[in-house]
């Protein structure tokens, strides 16, 4: 874990120009040597310095030209390899004794600079096949530590060399746990005497942030666009800008709505004691969608935030029933089969409340002991008729006996008073698909629930094609009796 510097070098002769970065510059032919120094100007401390290069580039720019070329006279090339284009180049120069001092090579110009941190130029090799590509990745992976800060130089070496850093980041982010804090590339091809040097962090956060988009609109996760909002947050805050707040606040937003589904979080709007709002999933999808986006400052952001917003689009029902719909469907999505089950039980039990005039109830003597066990007495007479007679039988009986059911209450514990009259006008009237559905989810919510210590628990396939079965099957009872209300 440290500061790590990381660069590739090409086998180009150089030449001399001013660098310019964060309003400092530095004449140097390297643009490594320039970004270091303004580095260390602004009090960076660098702890590794890795430099990739091939053996031509390593012989052309690591070492100085005193020890590659050591006994040359007169200019003679003898006994040494030397690129044409370096004799030529060389040839150019004025006397012999003033390049000696102006030609040193980034390995003592990095020593110079910082004199304490570890330095190596790592061979790599040309990068022709797939093979040689997958030695310069793994070259570079290599070179990386666990936790590393990475401050990366793209502009020499070969073309290629800024696109397979893309996957080497990503592969170590998710292995070594780095942080790239910039990425340089000094821009020598501008004309004039000083060269721009830009940080194009700015490219990667944008693939983060598409990342992490798409992951939540796949899966319902929330927690990369949570450290990507929280990386380019301290990198703002560092430079004392705090403009990047609002998109701060928009994914806090996300984080809290992701974790009311997560908790299953699905009364409409609920208070505590005093009356203050409780976090709800309805809540929090309506401070998403009057979030105004127009006040980010990072415009790329827009489309995105937007997209993620349409994906959350069915939560706009109001009601607990369609908020828990919404819910349900979410989970059925993004393979979330625990919270599923969760939800779709207590929506057919929201559903059923709404049939009998007990829109968006949660006390519990309504929700529970009058509508949640109604439907379960009910559910136990058709059982043990269907376990005696056959179920077909048993639909039968169930529909010509119903209206007595309440005479065998004896056998059941039932609630006392006015709900005593709820609970009977329920058993007496409520459809038998309604009590056979959330009989049957209940069950495998149990199933859930006990961590499958049951001899009869099921397998992860099974309740999750069992449960989509049964999402189905309740999409199709709410059209059924949408709208309407049982006397």
């Amino acid at each position: 874990m440290g500061n790590t510097f990381m660069t590739v070098v090409g086998t180009g002769l150089y030449q001399e120009c001013i660098y310019g970065m964060n309003d400092l510059e530095f004449k140097s032919k390297f643009v490594q040597e320039a970004v270091l120094r303004i580095l260390k100007e602004q009090g960076e401390k660098i702890d590794k310095i890795i430099c990739l290069a091939t053996k031509e580039a390593e012989d052309c720019n690591w070492e100085s030209f005193q020890r590659v070329f050591k006994g040359m006279k007169n200019r003679e090339f003898k006994n040494v390899e030397v690129p044409d284009e370096v004799k030529e180049f060389l040839n150019s120069q004025g006397k012999w004794e003033d390049r000696i001092l102006s030609d040193r090579g980034l390995k003592e110009r990095f020593h110079e600079i910082y004199p304490q941190a570890e330095i190596q130029c790592v061979r790599i090799p040309l990068g022709s096949n797939e093979e040689e590509l997958l030695e310069i990745f793994t070259a570079m992976y290599q070179a990386m530590e666990k936790k590393d800060n990475l401050y990366i130089d793209v502009t020499h070496g070969f073309r290629s060399m800024p696109m397979l850093y893309i996957p080497v980041i990503k592969y170590a982010e998710a292995l070594k746990d780095i942080n790239v804090k910039a990425i340089y590339y000094g821009a020598y091809e501008v004309p004039g005497e000083k060269k721009p040097v830009f940080d194009l962090i700015v490219y990667k956060e944008i693939q983060d942030w598409a990342f992490g988009s798409k992951n939540f609109i796949k899966y319902g996760i929330s927690a990369d666009l949570q450290e990507t909002a929280r990386k380019r947050k301290g990198m703002k805050a560092r430079k004392r800008d705090f403009s990047f707040n609002e998109a701060e606040k928009f994914v806090k937003l996300l984080e809290d709505f992701t974790k009311c589904i997560q908790t299953g979080r699905g009364n409409e709007i609920p208070t505590d004691k005093s009356g203050q709002e409780k976090i709800c999933i309805r809540r929090e999808y309506e401070y998403l969608m009057n979030f105004d986006l127009n006040k980010l400052t990072f415009p790329v952001l827009i489309p995105l935030l937007d997209k993620i917003r349409d994906s959350i689009s069915e939560f706009a029902a109001k009601g607990n029933t369609a908020t828990g719909l919404a819910t349900v469907h979410w989970c059925r999505d993004k393979y979330m089969i625990q919270q599923g089950y969760t939800a779709l039980e207590e929506t057919i039990k929201s559903f059923v409340c709404d049939l009998y005039g007990f829109r968006d109830e949660v006390r519990k003597e309504i929700r529970d002991d009058v509508v949640g066990n109604a439907m379960s007495f009910c559910n136990s007479l058709f059982t043990e008729c269907a376990r005696n007679n056959g179920k077909t039988n048993a639909i039968q009986w169930y529909e010509e006996n119903q209206s007595r059911f309440f005479d065998r209450k004896s056998s059941w514990n039932i609630p006392s008073g006015e709900n005593e009259a709820e609970f009977k006008r329920i058993a007496e009237s409520i459809p038998l698909d309604l009590v056979q559905i959330i009989a049957d989810v209940k069950d495998k919510r149990n199933d859930i629930n006990h961590f499958g210590m049951r001899t009869s628990a099921s397998t992860p396939d099974k309740l999750k094609t069992i449960f989509e079965k049964q999402v189905d099957q309740f999409d199709v009872l709410y059209k059924k009796y949408l709208g309407k209300t049982i006397a």
